[in-house]
């Protein structure tokens, strides 16, 4: 009976991460590289480009979730005077619930961009990204049952994966100041198996393969002022049964027109995130973003309010989230002369 019930307690616990969805990402302008590998190298002016962001979430009420990224990304080199080739490494490692699960990704993406024009307003760029996938699982954490059975059956703790994604984009700057853009990518295209009962070395267990993630995201930068922009941005994800859509807006704007310190801008923005899981519609977060740009590097911090029916346990608090990106503007290995002229996000 014991064995029975830890059995499927176990499976429960097991097929969460198959049947969930990819870790998200509150500002979704922070996070480029992660929606789509067809914005690696879109960097702007810049040659080089470094982002860090990191997430916490539910850990008032539970182990909840950890989340760590950073990437770098540059335009890698010239295909001509109107294009380019960019390249770029995606690290990822998230942790959750009470036995440590435990995600670790490292992908490699490749780019290239196109311009359309002579002067660069018009802009397509496709991508692809290969990652490696290691999860684990710690079963001595288990409490009221023993782990024995399950490990007697040979189950691991820890199971690897390679995964594919591809991913298109579309850039257009009708104005010196003013652009938008839009995106698209497909994850998973290879299905990985994520089942850690099916690799037992006793088990007849089917494969829990992940499911395709679909992403379709834009966003603009328009100035509306000598010193104020608004930069809207959208994201719908489909993996599954599950959805996802998240969208919302930056104001940008300097202190003060007389302001003397010509690279520094202040931004403060709102998103919302719906619920769209069937017969559940409702709103499932509000996220409140702060950003200041210094230089060449942007800081944001944003923090996600729960609004949904979970909110009785988390008293509206959701996730604080941090990004840092950095962008190298030097003459790099695609010089500054050269055509082709991005879109900064």
């Amino acid at each position: 009976m014991q064995n029975s019930i830890f059995t499927l307690i176990f499976a429960l616990l097991i097929s969460i991460p198959s049947f969930s969805q990819d870790i998200h990402w509150a500002h979704i302008h922070a996070s480029p590289t992660y929606l789509n590998p067809a914005m690696t190298g879109v960097i702007g002016n810049g040659d080089v480009r470094f982002i860090a962001n990191a997430r916490s979430q539910w850990n008032d009420f539970t182990n909840g979730y950890k989340t760590t990224a950073a990437s770098a990304d540059l335009k890698l080199v010239k295909a001509g005077k109107s294009a380019f080739i960019g390249s770029g490494l995606n690290l990822f490692a998230d942790q959750a619930g009470d036995l440590d699960f435990t995600t670790l990704r490292a992908g490699l993406a490749f780019s290239g961009v196109k311009a359309l024009d002579r002067h660069s307003k018009n802009l397509v760029s496709v991508g692809f990204q290969t990652d490696y996938i290691a999860q684990s699982i710690d079963y001595s954490k288990m409490v009221g049952f023993e782990s024995e059975p399950l490990l007697n059956q040979g189950t691991p703790n820890k199971i690897q994966n390679y995964d594919l994604s591809v991913g298109v984009g579309w850039y257009y700057a009708f104005t010196w100041h003013s652009s938008f853009y839009v995106g698209a990518s497909l994850s998973h295209i290879n299905r990985p198996n994520v089942s850690f009962r099916s690799r037992a070395t006793e088990s007849n267990e089917p494969e829990e393969l992940y499911d395709r993630k679909y992403i379709l995201h834009g966003g603009a930068n328009l100035r509306l002022a000598k010193y104020v922009s608004i930069i809207p941005s959208a994201m719908v994800a489909i993996q599954g049964p599950h959805r996802e859509v998240n969208f919302g807006s930056f104001l940008k704007f300097k202190k003060d027109p007389k302001f003397k310190v010509t690279d520094r801008f202040f931004y403060i923005g709102m998103w919302v995130r719906p619920i769209w899981e069937g017969d559940l519609p409702g709103m499932d977060a509000v996220i409140f973003s702060l950003r200041m740009d210094k230089g060449n590097t942007a800081y944001t911090f944003s923090y996600d309010i729960n609004t949904s029916k979970l909110a009785r346990a988390t008293y509206l608090r959701g996730g604080p989230e941090i990004s840092i990106i950095h962008v190298l503007d030097a003459n790099g290995p695609v010089k500054k002369s050269h055509r082709v002229k991005c879109p900064a996000f």
